[in-house]
């Protein structure tokens, strides 16, 4: 009987042993279950952040590449634009040189041809005294905005171009200036009317001055420039139309003549 309990009880102390073990080994193997549910998640975790930080990586290769292009593209335009500003300047400058050398051309046919009218109508003109009138009133004419032709008409009526002409009234020099406009024009003293380029600038001062007060009619500021006499303004007006006349029988001549040239080289080849 007693060893019936004694086998009892150890019996009971197996069992006991046994579901200790069973249990431990239960929580252990959830334990591990655990560890290894977490492991495969934090590696899903470590697959997904590894997957965006490549593809981050190539977004950012992207931008990169992108930034690349766009810095060689602006490099381009900014040389296309350099380019083209340098050839517009380029441009610009033959242009101006083309203009101001036709224009040289033109002031120096123009000269030619004011010295012929004025040594071929008045011989006592020297021709020094002749190409100073004639450089003078291209440059000032062209300063203050007046017809050259209108300017020699006045000169050849009032002194047949002769710089030191001097008229009963007082009247001084080529353009007839009275003594009253010197300190209106500022200028030193009547003396220097007698200068070719003074007394040039000094009359076409004072007709720019008509001209003006007349609301730029040139006819009416011619009217008060010569002292209101009608009869005296068709006079300059008709000196103003012969000189027009002469250059253009002078250019149909000169072009007449290269044509009749032109026709002999023709005629010699064939």
């Amino acid at each position: 009987m007693k060893k019936e309990m004694e086998d009892n009880n150890d019996n009971m102390k197996e069992t006991k042993e046994s579901k200790r073990v069973l249990t431990s080994t239960i929580i252990l193997s959830l334990t591990l279950l655990s560890m290894a549910l977490v492991g495969l998640f934090m590696y899903e975790e470590y697959t997904l952040i590894k997957t965006k930080y490549i593809e981050s990586g190539q977004v950012i290769t992207r931008l990169e590449n992108e930034k690349k292009y766009l810095k060689l593209a602006l490099e381009a335009s900014n040389f296309t634009v350099s380019k083209l500003q340098t050839e517009y300047s380029e441009y610009k400058k033959t242009v101006n040189e083309i203009v101001e050398a036709e224009k040289n051309q033109a002031q120096a046919t123009l000269k030619r041809d004011i010295i012929k009218y004025i040594r071929e109508h008045y011989v006592k003109v020297s021709s020094v005294v002749a190409g100073a009138i004639a450089e003078t009133v291209i440059e000032l004419s062209e300063k203050y905005e007046v017809p050259v032709e209108l300017v020699l008409g006045i000169i050849e009526e009032e002194s047949w171009f002769t710089p030191r002409a001097e008229s009963k009234a007082g009247a001084i020099g080529l353009m007839q200036i009275m003594p009253e406009w010197v300190p209106k024009l500022k200028l030193k003293s009547k003396r220097d009317l007698y200068e070719i380029d003074i007394n040039i600038d000094a009359g076409i001062r004072v007709l720019k001055i008509h001209i003006d007060e007349e609301n730029g009619s040139i006819k009416e500021g011619l009217f008060k420039y010569v002292n209101k006499d009608k009869a005296y303004v068709n006079k300059v007006l008709a000196a103003a139309g012969r000189f027009t006349i002469f250059r253009q029988t002078k250019i149909k001549d000169s072009l007449s003549k290269k044509s009749s040239n032109m026709k002999v080289k023709v005629a010699s080849k064939k």
